[in-house]
Parts: structure tokens; sequence; C-alpha cells
């Protein structure tokens, strides 16, 4: 071989590990993002709520926190008694362009609260990277339709504490402490349903499989494995999404146990959830490119007794957005529930 042949070859070999470490070092970086707080590990009001306030302060029958421990995060909510808000959708339309999506309340002056013959306790739970403010539309709705309303900011969002976030690794154990702590404090007595959309969908199927005393769980734009979402969502909501392979994400995923502790793997929704699980109604997208309509098919099939409505033409976040079909459908299962 000659000298300039083995010059290229060791030329190209270089180039190689060159590309392998900076591979390896994209997949440590992505790993870290992947697990990093949205919020930072700072408790902060969503920007939202500064125009809000005096609104929220008339909304809120009362606020909690609840202290955790693995790891630690300080988790808060805000509840919300059932009463006549004058909540409505004033649009909901899709076109070539979009969705829209607008609604409306009364006057907080307008308001009547009632606490006679409360239908039971809804906690609601936020999309990723979002807060409990995102879930006012449906806590309006299903205040307006009888229901106590847990508004809960999950770890690492909104006013939670809590550096990282886990996909369910460390967040369906937080639910069973938030629940556990609601319970205590008489703000659950009767029946306790979870509704949640996306990420909170996932961890309220995740809470209910680990056997969850609930009533009944309704999961929007739920997935049952994060490991297939991450680069999905990824790719569709971030601008360097993209840039990066399968196999670099499949890295940074398995980089993720170290940095968590344990798997993403144990945060995997089997759809085994046995006889004693609770009612769940899937509302999903026929369109969904993060969280795919087959894994929700799937999951349907395999929970005892589990509900399906497919919304044609809709994307990831569309059924996440309360119309009215999509209120009733949720209120009426959630009146059935045992």
């Amino acid at each position: 071989m000659t000298p300039r042949a083995l010059g290229v070859r060791a030329l190209a070999a270089a180039l190689a590990l060159l590309g392998s470490v900076a591979l390896a070092g994209c997949a440590g970086m992505i790993a870290e993002r992947i697990v990093a707080a949205p919020n930072h590990g700072e408790p902060t009001d969503d920007p939202r709520a500064k125009d809000a306030a005096p609104l929220l302060a008339k909304l809120y029958a009362q606020r909690g926190e609840v202290a955790v421990t693995t790891p630690p995060a300080t988790l808060r909510f805000a509840v919300v008694e059932p009463g006549a808000f004058g909540f409505k959708v004033t649009e909901s339309a899709r076109d070539e362009k979009g969705f829209a999506f607008a609604w409306s309340f009364g006057s907080p002056e307008t308001w009547q609260r009632s606490t006679v013959g409360i239908q039971g306790t809804v906690v609601l739970l936020h999309g990723f990277g979002e807060s409990s403010l995102s879930m006012l539309p449906w806590a309006f709705a299903l205040a307006q339709s009888g229901w106590r309303v847990v508004l809960l900011d999950a770890r690492g969002h909104g006013r939670s504490s809590g550096v990282q976030v886990g996909y369910g690794v460390y967040e369906a154990d937080d639910l069973i402490a938030v629940i556990a702590e609601l319970r205590r404090a008489g703000l659950a007595p009767g029946r306790l349903a979870l509704v949640g959309v996306s990420y909170g969908a996932h961890v309220a199927m995740l809470a209910a499989e680990r056997g969850v005393p609930l009533a009944g769980v309704v999961a929007i734009s739920g997935y049952p494995d994060p490991r297939a979402v991450i680069p999905r969502a990824a790719r569709r909501f971030t601008r360097t999404g993209d840039w990066y392979d399968d196999d670099t994400y499949e890295d940074a995923l398995q980089r993720t146990t170290a940095l968590l502790g344990r798997p993403l793997a144990a945060a995997v929704v089997s759809g085994d959830a046995g006889s004693d699980a609770p009612p769940l109604l899937l509302i999903h997208g026929e369109k969904d490119a993060v969280a795919l309509l087959a894994d929700a098919s799937a999951l349907a099939k395999a929970w005892p007794g589990a509900e399906l409505m497919v919304l044609p033409g809709a994307d990831h976040i569309e059924p996440t957005l309360p119309d009215d079909a999509r209120v009733a459908r949720v209120v009426g299962f959630l009146d059935r529930l045992p």
C-alpha cells in the first residue's frame, strides 16, 4: 500500500472517530435536555398568570402544595369549586391553515358557586412544557358541569419545583402523593378521576396501571411509551429536533437512565391493567404524528372496557382543546363512573 493510500485511510479513520465522538457528545447533550425541567427547576408563574392574577384569585377556592422526595420537589395545585361561570366555546374550526380555538366566560361578578351535589373531583394534568393554566378551559367546563377541579403543576413545570422531569418515571409517584394529600385534606371525598392531555395523559394512565384507586381516567392525545414520543415531539415542536438521526436519539434516550436513576422503560404503559383497572376514555386525533393513533387503538383494545373517540383529521394538539363535542363526551363519561 502506498504512503498516499495509508494517509487517506488514516484520515478517514480519524474523521470517523471524530464523527463518533461528536455524535456521542450530541447524545449526551440531548439526554440532558430531555430530562431538564422546562422551568429550569425554578418555580415561576406562567407569563399568562400576570394579567390573569385578579381572575385567578377569584377562581381558585384554595391553593396547596405537596412535598415529594423521589427526587425532592414541591408540587403546587389550585382548586376550583363547581359553579356557573358562563363558560362557552366561541370558536372551534379547522381549515387548510390550521385549527382555531377560542373560549370565553362570564364576569367574575356573575359567577355562582355551588358545593351542593358535587359530582366528584377531577385532577387535571397538563402537557409537557405547559402549566396548569393551559388547562383552564377544561377547568371551567368541568367545574360548570358539577365537578370539583384540581389544577396541578407537574414537577419542573409552572409553580412546582424539581430540576429534572422523568416522563412518568417520577411523575406517577408524584401523582400518587398528590392524590393521598387530596384525600387527607378532604378535597376528594368521593369519586376521583384524572383528565390528562399528552404528557399528562401518559402519567394518568401510568398511575392508574400502578393500582391507584381511581373512578376513571380520560387520556387525551396520550401515548404508552415516552421513548417513542420524545424524538417525534422534538422534531415536531423544536427548531433543532430534526438535526439528529434515530441512532443519536436512541443513544440519548439510553443515557437518560444514568441521569434519572431509572430507565424510561419503567414508564411504559403496558395496557395490562387487569380487571381492577378504572374505566378509560381515550380521545385521539386521526392524524396525530406525535402520539400515534395506532398506539392509542392498541391501548383501547388491551385496557378492559376502554373507550376510544377518534377525531377525523385532527393532529396532536386539537383534541386537547375542549370544544362542545369533546366536553359532552368527557362529562358523559365522568358522570357514568361508579
